[in-house]
């Protein structure tokens, strides 16, 4: 999501672990205004960023997005990257919504996810919305404005 909203490389995520102060201080300073209403915390350019970020600390992240925010996205790595953050982000989320690039490789993936929504970055192939809520990306800016 970094990419296709063109944020800057900082803040993200692991300013978390660099800040000092009470959670609410680290918290924002990982955080960056995109639209009125609409905060992002992305994922680091490089991974290694992230890689002294606990469990226990995504999950007091989340606590204190779920008591800030109405809504929260998580842009996790690929599962095998930090299976752990992912599996702390997943067991936490209402809905699971999956970008893709609507490749039919994907769709073994997805079911595997029990995607809620799927995102498409192209056109929506019909294989996906047949079995998933799928939106373009064009339509998820509109929701976030």
């Amino acid at each position: 999501m970094s990419f296709e909203f063109e944020l800057p490389v900082l803040p993200h995520l692991g300013c978390f672990l660099k800040q000092k102060g009470d959670l609410k201080e680290r918290f924002f300073a990982c955080v960056y205004h995109l639209y009125e209403n609409v905060d992002i915390i992305q994922a680091p350019p490089n991974l290694s960023l992230i890689q002294d970020l606990r469990k226990e600390d995504l999950e007091r992240i989340i606590s204190f997005a779920k008591e800030n925010y109405d809504v929260i996205i998580f842009e996790i790595p690929p599962l095998s990257k930090r299976e752990d953050l992912v599996h702390t982000a997943l067991k936490n989320c209402d809905k699971k919504v999956v970008v893709i690039t609507g490749l039919k490789v994907e769709l073994e993936r997805l079911k595997h996810i029990n995607a809620d929504i799927v995102i498409s970055k192209n056109s929506v192939p019909e294989f996906f919305s047949d079995r998933f809520e799928v939106i373009t990306f064009k339509s998820f800016y509109k929701i976030l404005k």
